[in-house]
């Protein structure tokens, strides 16, 4: 099996075409081969929040390469809504000139799940802004009593 390095070695030199081509190949393999492994498991009970996010967290990890953690922010929310940051290292996004994250809406009863999620997407960089106080989450979102979830 080659190394790391030598795989590397050999995307780079590819022509832009052939490149994508196997880029978007290998990620479809293996999403269907994480996403398959994730849907075998036991959806979680609707009225378990705490359930429900940590399953959809591994999805979003499963399904797409540049997330590398899932904050669970367990804030005082309505039953009904999970909050999370999502730090993407493939990112390039402007900070708000107000300093100020927006969530964005990933969907009304996610999955049939019954909850609603909402998430912002950060750079690891203004993920460290964030816990500086430099950069602001959405009003009463706060990054004290979260859960974790990383690749692996």
């Amino acid at each position: 099996m080659p190394q790391p390095d030598e795989v590397r070695e050999f995307l780079v030199n590819l022509p832009e075409e052939q490149y994508g081509e196997i880029v978007a190949d290998v990620e479809t393999i293996r999403r269907q081969r994480v996403v398959a492994e994730l849907e075998a498991e036991p959806r979680p009970d609707p009225l378990d929040r705490d359930g429900v996010a940590r399953w959809l967290a591994k999805m979003h990890l499963a399904t797409d390469p540049s997330i590398v953690e899932v904050i669970y922010l367990r804030d005082d929310l309505p039953l009904d809504e999970i909050h999370f940051v999502e730090v993407n290292r493939l990112l390039n996004l402007p900070i708000p000139p107000d300093k100020r994250l927006e969530p964005l809406d990933f969907g009304a009863d996610v999955d049939g799940l019954g909850h609603s999620l909402f998430g912002v997407d950060v750079t690891p960089e203004q993920l460290k802004l964030v816990k500086q106080g430099r950069l602001l989450l959405p009003s009463n979102w706060s990054l004290q009593g979260n859960r974790s979830f990383v690749r692996g």
